[in-house]
């Protein structure tokens, strides 16, 4: 510095850039604004179901009770009452047992993740073994071939996950042609960390002193995963959502009764303190009923769904019928 001339002072360095926390969809804002009504309307449709079902439960054993001692629940209001709060017993019992239905669609979630992690070939396998349906792996494998394409190693650290049952679609009549129209729309939540560390590390600066400058060379699996590793645990925790819908298929009216049975028996077993549901712990019985469904993944954040609309989008009516008009808004079978 010369003179009255100021000295120019250094900037001070910048603090590096926190990394924005995930959105609660892994999608644009117009898509997230999208599934978040679908969700809401999916919602209001499960209670209007689940409604409809307490109903018919309640009409069932109000004539159950009515005519297994006819005279009684004429003459008596204390039968009445009695029968009234065994059939909200009964009413209260199927909500709680329709909600186990999709116990571990929170592992199936935990999966999806693994196997995007994954990458290929593993989303290959899958697809072709039926496990996954081709527009769900596809979206999966363009969504990873991404970060492969940007020389990029993905982190994902899932914690605190729920579940929750939404919305339950059924045909009552137990055809053998109704079995398969069952669809479950479930909302799961979680809390994640997600983090992508470049496969090749960053060069040390060659200007410092008694550096050497060199190729970047690619990190060994294990070194850009340990990276990977230290980078999504610095991560920030966001809130994620995900919607599955599996298509189940009952496999027969017995197995149902049997299953129910056996649900009853263990909700006794617990309300007395020898069992606890959750656990599983010895004499609970649930081992002597087979789970009267089985389920399988059918969409993904209605990726299919939207694929199908598209494609109806495409092959619109000669007739100009509206696509709006012939494509439902909510993925699923419609309730009978």
């Amino acid at each position: 510095c010369a003179g009255a001339t100021p000295c120019a002072q250094p900037e001070p360095p910048k603090p590096p850039t926190p990394p924005e926390p995930l959105e609660r969809w892994p999608f644009d804002a117009e898509r997230r604004l999208s599934l978040d009504a679908a969700v809401e309307d999916l919602r209001e449709q499960g209670e209007v179901i689940s409604k409809a079902r307490l109903d018919g439960v309640r009409i069932a054993g109000t004539l159950h009770s009515a005519v297994r001692q006819p005279w009684s629940f004429a003459t008596s209001e204390v039968y009445r009452a009695q029968a009234r709060a065994h059939v909200d017993k009964d009413a209260g019992f199927l909500l709680r047992t329709l909600d186990t239905l999709l116990i571990g669609a929170d592992d199936v979630y935990l999966q999806l993740t693994h196997d995007w992690l994954a990458g290929e070939p593993r989303l290959s396998e899958l697809e072709a073994s039926g496990a996954l349906l081709p527009k769900i792996a596809e979206e999966l494998r363009a969504s990873r071939a991404s970060y492969d394409e940007q020389g990029l190693l993905p982190a994902v650290r899932v914690s605190d996950i729920s579940v929750e049952l939404i919305c339950l679609m059924s045909d009552p009549s137990w055809s053998e042609q109704s079995w398969s129209d069952t669809t479950a729309h479930v909302l799961v939540r979680s809390t994640e960390r997600f983090a992508a560390v470049p496969l090749i590390p960053p060069a040390p600066d060659a200007a410092a002193p008694g550096v050497v400058e060199t190729v970047p060379v690619a990190d060994s699996p294990e070194a850009a995963r340990a990276r990977a590793n230290a980078a999504v645990t610095a991560a920030p925790a966001g809130e994620r959502l995900a919607l599955l819908t599996f298509q189940g298929r009952w496999k027969s009216f017995r197995h149902y009764l049997r299953w129910v049975r056996t649900m009853r028996r263990v909700g006794e077993l617990e309300a007395d303190g020898l069992v606890h549901t959750a656990t599983g712990d010895a004499g609970s019985g649930s081992e002597d009923a087979e789970h009267p469904i089985d389920w399988a993944l059918q969409d993904f954040n209605m990726l299919v769904e939207d694929a199908e609309a598209a494609a109806a989008e495409d092959d619109d009516d000669d007739d100009g019928t509206k696509v709006s008009e012939t494509v439902p808004k909510v993925p699923g079978p419609k309730t009978k």
